[in-house]
């Protein structure tokens, strides 16, 4: 989860993401378009399985106090939690503390209105909404609203969202496709006041097409202290029947959770993550805390997943913190977002993992890796036939590569399940012209 919010609106948004959260390409898959690049490398047209947000929830205090009011955050890096705070001039505040729970994928945020002098405070309303967006780049509206579900479940308190977030326009895309339910109930209050919300009239306004329009529902709740209580399941989490509708277990999980056993697990987490090494550095304060700083992100974007993901929960070059959709600009604002690499590029995220004997850590990249191998086996051979073929000097390598049985070549890009990722093509070709990204890359059986 991800604060994403500021003064003058008496809101709090909180951006959701995960790392097996992956999408549709963002032009058509053409796998027969093979064209030469530079240097008369092979480059086909390739699917380009973006990293995407989730969605998020957003919690507005309808009452004009609250917009003008004194906003401050806070991240506690010792536990997990994060703290916001809207102080209005009569001295009440609006609070939210937000943390995950270790071993599930949901998140606790505790609401509550206080007077800091001890004055009687009435209730406002609080809208919550929750909320996701289709992201069918090629799709047409028809398709894309098809892709989203949301909606209200009265018996179990439940607003939920639902997302297709791989389109099956081939058949192995149809077998791997990707569904992800999101809940969210309010504890300890009441919630009234459900809709559905189809924002194409704003997606209108800032220029969006609208078939990438967002999809959610919101709520309202009146009570000075409540939680709001948010899972998220994927047809990856129920095995390997990827039809399988994650909503009905992701209902299941949601009556599951317990606000004090998800604290507790939280604070166990921690704890033993802090307690395998530390450092204490007083006449360099900065680096000392950017240390601290930089092994939470680490473990906020490198949790260890089952082994059915395929390296799908790799965190790439932005981990889970990505937003994805910008208005007018559907690359998502960010410059590689979507990448699954091999190179530096993602090492990156987890090079203090020896150094900090975090190497629980380095799970999610060894899944990812060993996912590839047999599109890295056939990558070897393809590889060599190419340099057969046009540098004559190699044509020993082909014979070398089939005889060794157990040759591998990653390219730079490679994705979730072994597919490439980036757009930029399987070996040989792709990457743009990289094509020894994989020295980087080391398997031990």
């Amino acid at each position: 989860m991800t604060l994403q919010t500021g003064n003058d609106t008496g809101c709090v948004e909180l951006w959701l993401g995960l790392n097996s959260m992956w999408g549709m390409p963002d032009r058509p898959e053409n796998p027969t378009n093979n064209t030469f690049g530079p240097g008369n490398t092979f480059k086909p047209t390739a699917p380009f399985p973006r990293q995407q947000s989730l969605g998020g929830l957003k919690l507005c205090v309808l009452d004009p106090e609250y917009v003008l009011a004194n906003f401050s955050a806070a991240q506690y890096f010792a536990d997990g939690v994060i703290e916001t705070r809207y102080t209005t001039a009569t001295n009440t505040s609006f609070i939210t503390r937000s943390f995950m729970h270790a071993a599930q994928k949901a998140l606790i945020t505790e609401v509550a209105f206080e007077n800091m002098a001890g004055d009687h405070v009435v209730a406002p309303e609080v809208s919550v909404t929750s909320w996701t967006n289709t992201l069918w780049y090629n799709a047409t509206a028809a398709a894309a609203a098809a892709s989203t579900r949301a909606g209200w479940r009265a018996e179990a308190g439940m607003q939920y969202f639902t997302r297709v977030a791989i389109p099956g326009n081939t058949a192995e895309r149809r077998r791997k496709q990707l569904h992800v339910a999101v809940g969210t109930q309010v504890r300890d209050a009441e919630a009234y006041n459900h809709s559905t919300i189809w924002n194409q009239t704003a997606a209108a306004q800032n220029g969006s097409a609208p078939n990438t329009v967002a999809v959610g529902v919101r709520s309202s709740v009146s009570a000075l202290r409540f939680s709001l209580v948010t899972v998220a399941v994927s047809n990856l989490d129920l095995g390997t029947d990827f039809s399988v509708d994650p909503l009905e277990p992701a209902l299941m999980l949601l009556q599951n959770i317990s606000v004090a056993e998800a604290e507790s697990s939280n604070q166990a987490y921690w704890r033993s993550y802090w307690a395998t090494s530390s450092i204490s550095l007083p006449g360099q304060p900065e680096i000392e805390r950017a240390w601290y700083v930089l092994n939470y992100m680490l473990a906020c974007a490198s949790r260890s997943a089952p082994s059915r993901f395929g390296g799908s929960t790799f965190p790439n070059l932005w981990g889970p913190w990505n937003t994805d959709y910008f208005p007018g600009d559907p690359s998502g604002g960010c410059g590689w977002c979507s990448a699954y690499v091999t190179d530096y590029n993602a090492e990156a995220l987890t090079y203090g993992a020896f150094s900090s004997n975090k190497l629980e850590q380095l799970e999610s990249y060894e899944q990812l890796v060993t996912a590839y191998m047999p599109a890295a086996r056939q990558g070897a051979i393809e590889t060599a036939r190419f340099a057969s073929e046009h540098y004559f000097k190699n044509h020993s390598l082909l014979q070398c590569v089939l005889k060794s049985g157990d040759a591998l070549h990653f390219p730079v890009g490679i994705g979730p399940f072994g597919q490439p990722s980036g757009g930029n093509g399987p070996s040989p070709g792709g990457d743009w012209d990289m094509r020894w990204g994989g020295k980087f890359t080391a398997c031990v059986g």
